[in-house]
């Protein structure tokens, strides 16, 4: 009789690791695929429809990857979704920005600088300027008029990329590439921390999301989330300085990660306070010379009111703006509070609560931009929360609503995005709400029904 051959039978498991990693590159191709064909489109904005309709294509893939991956992934499907993450992202880094304009004003900023100009000191028109202009990036710049809004963290970068990269939106794009890199590195550092697939990273790197708002439009949101992931980390392993120095480059890259230096306070202490403190204040260092200034120009966009859900709700029932924002601001302190008494435990309930935290915020604010979901992605990746999912992947409606295919007016978008949201995120609340209070009543009545202590009393038996 012949011998039977090696291999010829595989064990159920091996056959099922098989399946698996086939048809994640079957989706990973698929992605790539729907990503060549956003590059084909030209302008996103006048091919919104086309645009919007490929996203969603990419949110199932994306979706379908990340269900398949999240308990059990190999080495070579996490190869596979970083492999497609890169690819996807390569194709649209070399095309122009047609969603947004803003990468043009982050080169302005960064070429002022490299000039020894303060960037909060002038307006890109001001005529102080007038021999930094040119037609390729000047002509661009977003709100000329107004001095730049962003703080520190995301000037000191754009100065960075102009003074080793040069000047052009390439430029920005590719650093902000590089600085989402870390933003994957830290994601896979804190699944293998939890113990979770570090498939789950799909769910991030394949999201039309982050592909198309980082390196089709140039957002400077690697700048938040990285350091943000690098406090949850530190703050983590007790690591009390470091964990408020990250906290800090965060919150001035967007300042809603100050959300997050309460809760992180109960378990760090006084040196993590000291250390965001000191990293805040050496951060707006070399900027003090535009004094009053050196805020930015926050105070000319408080008007603006767009994709925002509650607080355009508010206001079209009749509520006048300031007890609109008073009303929304207390909501906010109040999850805030909650979240302070009942601080997380470890890194997934830790990614749990800063996530509810900016999702928060993003409730309550006035302006809520269609790439701001972003900062709540990389954290779904450890605690999946479904109405930040469906803000995650129902964003991108917001770019239905201008450029000359306008097909949705502003209240159908905020609709589609909001109401599923707002309904999902109250149901999570008061699942959460029950949770609290049955094991707060189990806690109770546990020493009521436990047996009486003795020096008799067995030990629990060892678990095999």
């Amino acid at each position: 009789m012949a011998p039977r051959r090696a291999g010829r039978h595989r064990s159920p498991a091996v056959l099922g690791d098989t399946r698996r990693s086939a048809l994640t590159a079957a989706l990973g191709l698929s992605v790539v695929a729907a990503t060549v064909a956003m590059h084909d489109l030209g302008s996103l904005r006048i091919h919104n429809r086309d645009y919007v309709a490929l996203a969603g294509v990419m949110v199932t893939l994306c979706g379908v990857a990340s269900a398949l991956l999240w308990r059990r992934a190999r080495r070579v499907d996490v190869v596979v979704v970083l492999v497609v993450a890169v690819t996807a992202r390569v194709l649209l880094a070399f095309d122009a920005p047609t969603l947004s304009d803003d990468a043009y004003r982050f080169v302005w900023d960064g070429r002022v600088q490299v000039h020894g100009i303060n960037p909060y000191a002038f307006a890109p028109a001001d005529n102080r300027l007038v021999r930094l202009r040119d037609f390729p990036i000047f002509t661009r710049v977003n709100r000329p008029f107004t001095r730049t809004v962003y703080p520190p963290t995301d000037e000191l970068a754009y100065a960075g990329v102009n003074a080793v990269g040069g000047d052009g939106v390439l430029q920005v794009k590719l650093a902000l590439l590089l600085t989402e890199a870390l933003v994957v590195a830290l994601l896979l550092a804190m699944l293998a921390r939890s113990g979770c697939s570090l498939g789950r990273v799909a769910l991030y790197a394949w999201h039309p999301l982050a592909i198309v708002e980082i390196a089709g439009s140039g957002h400077p949101d690697p700048l938040l989330i990285a350091p943000m992931l690098g406090a949850l980390l530190l703050w983590d392993r007790g690591r009390r300085g470091a964990a408020g120095v990250a906290l800090a480059v965060a919150a001035l890259a967007k300042f809603v990660p100050l959300l997050l230096a309460p809760i992180m306070f109960r378990r760090l202490r006084a040196r993590f306070a000291g250390a965001l403190v000191a990293t805040i204040a050496l951060l707006y260092l070399p900027y003090l010379g535009a004094g009053s200034r050196v805020v930015g120009s926050i105070g000319e966009f408080a008007d603006r009111r767009f994709g925002s859900g509650p607080y355009n709700w508010l206001l079209d029932s009749g509520v006048h703006a300031s007890l609109a924002r008073t009303v929304l601001v207390v909501l906010l302190l109040v999850a805030l509070g909650l979240a302070t008494v009942c601080p997380p435990r470890d890194l997934c309930s830790a990614a749990a609560c800063a996530a509810a935290m900016l999702g928060a915020a993003m409730l309550a604010a006035p302006d809520v931009e269609p790439w701001y979901p972003l900062w709540v992605l990389p954290l779904l990746c450890l605690a999946p929360a479904p109405w930040l999912l469906w803000l995650c992947a129902s964003a991108p409606v917001y770019y239905l609503t201008f450029g000359p295919s306008r097909v949705m007016t502003g209240d159908g978008a905020r609709s589609v995005v909001w109401a599923p949201a707002l309904g999902l995120a109250v149901l999570e609340a008061i699942r959460w709400w029950s949770r609290r209070r049955s094991g707060a009543g189990a806690r109770e009545r546990a020493p009521e029904s436990a047996p009486a202590a003795g020096p008799a009393a067995a030990p629990p038996p060892l678990a095999p």
